[in-house]
């Protein structure tokens, strides 16, 4: 999963976007990614929007689905 976590979004994302999007993935705050990433709660804020924009989503539980749809087709490429 933690694959899945780092791929997600590759050629839609930044990288550094795919690096908070992982972390929101995983329920971190945005408080607490600033920390782990060493950057700014607002920046945190200013990826997320980016992130929601690309992605096209409007909510953390759309980006969910977003990776559960991604992962279940990498589950069934490997099948």
């Amino acid at each position: 999963m933690g694959n899945a976590l780092q791929s997600f979004g590759c050629g839609i994302l930044t990288r550094r976007e795919q690096e908070v999007s992982a972390l929101i993935l995983k329920g971190y705050s945005s408080k607490c990614i600033a920390r782990n990433l060493d950057i700014s709660v607002g920046t945190v804020k200013v990826h997320r929007r980016n992130i929601h924009s690309r992605m096209k989503t409007s909510t953390q539980t759309d980006l969910f689905k977003e990776f559960l749809a991604y992962l279940d087709g990498l589950i069934s490429q490997a099948a």
